[in-house]
């Protein structure tokens, strides 16, 4: 990845399923990569055309690692699509304490 950024890769590039490098590194749980993308530069809120923001998607799948790399970045946790109540994500965040 490094030798990627190194040689302008863009962070921010969506494949066409609108998703960001950020958004497969929180969805495959590597806490370095979404470190890595964040320091590069790429948007917390991943791609417009996605229904659900990286953060979400950390969320709903317990990559509480990940959850805590990208809340630092003021990230909103969305998702259009929402199928759970906001008290389940609301009680989420408050036992990884965030």
């Amino acid at each position: 990845m490094d030798l990627l950024i190194g040689h302008g890769a863009d962070v921010n590039k969506s494949d066409i399923k609108a998703q960001t490098p950020l958004f497969v590194a929180i969805k495959k749980h590597h806490a370095g990569c979404v470190w890595r993308l964040l320091e590069a530069g790429a948007n917390p809120e991943g791609d417009s055309q996605n229904l659900c923001t990286p953060i979400y998607v950390a969320s709903m799948e317990g990559f509480y690692e990940g959850l805590k790399v990208s809340t630092t970045n003021n990230s909103d946790l969305v998702c259009k699509h929402d199928q759970y109540p906001s008290f389940i994500r609301k009680k989420r965040m408050e036992q990884i304490n965030l």
